[in-house]
């Protein structure tokens, strides 16, 4: 009898056995498991080389003084801007610094009426100025909040303006010159993913005083002109991280 219930109890043990290992994790399915895809946390994520592009509005201040006459004319320039950035970061700790160049084309343009233009001695006169492109090249430095990248940058900072008057009679005369200043600003970038942030951000730049003189005076009123010019833009965009993130 005891022999008979032991080759029962084995009898039942074979069956059950392989229904409860197939009911275990395999090695191989536990090696095939796919972690979820997300932003890797802190400043790791900024290290290497990244490019993006960006979009957004530029307003500045424009100041055109007669050196003859000493008179002064003040209008504001305004316009959509668009461009690219590209830079690298490097990482210690929390902290990224990198260095980014970045190229802006836009229509930030602005007109003024000189009617009082004659008390000068010339015909009353409309200024125009615009500025096609404006570009920065600099240092920046942030920290690293969780996903989110708080930063400060500036630098060098290239420009074109024109200026254009057009006097009453007909007459035009223009200037347009490339510029060198500087610039300086801030914003956030925020980890989407390992590979995309999105970002917003100001940047002021300033170009500098410029004189313009025409070699023949009597050719136009833009002999003896100083133009200063400075532009605010306000800009948000998006960027791709080629760097290396586990």
């Amino acid at each position: 009898m005891t022999k008979a219930f032991l080759l029962s109890t084995c009898i039942s043990l074979a069956a059950v056995l392989p229904a409860a290992a197939s009911d275990l994790p395999s090695k191989k399915s536990a090696k095939t498991a796919v972690a979820p895809v997300v932003a890797p946390q802190g400043a790791a994520r900024w290290a290497g080389f990244y490019a993006g592009a960006h979009a957004g509005f530029g307003m500045g201040n424009i100041n055109v003084r007669d050196l003859e006459d000493g008179s002064k004319e003040k209008f504001d320039n305004t316009g959509p801007i668009g461009g690219i950035h590209a830079g690298y970061n490097f990482v210690a700790g929390d902290w990224v610094l990198g260095l980014e160049g970045e190229f802006n084309a836009g229509v930030i343009r602005g007109s003024k009426y000189d009617s009082d233009a004659d008390d000068g001695g010339a015909d009353p006169a409309t200024l125009r100025t615009r500025m096609p492109w404006l570009a920065a090249v600099g240092p920046r430095v942030g920290y690293a909040f969780g996903n989110a990248l708080v930063f400060v940058t500036g630098g060098v900072a290239l420009g074109k303006d024109t200026l254009k008057v057009t006097e009453s009679d007909g007459d035009v005369n223009k200037k347009t010159e490339n510029r060198i200043g500087w610039t300086l600003g801030g914003g956030v970038e925020y980890a989407l993913d390992k590979r995309w942030s999105v970002r917003a951000d100001y940047r002021y730049f300033d170009l500098g005083r410029k004189t313009y003189r025409d070699p023949d005076p009597e050719t136009g009123d833009l002999f003896g002109a100083r133009l200063k010019n400075d532009a605010h833009t306000f800009r948000v965009g998006l960027t791709y991280s080629f760097g290396d993130v586990r």
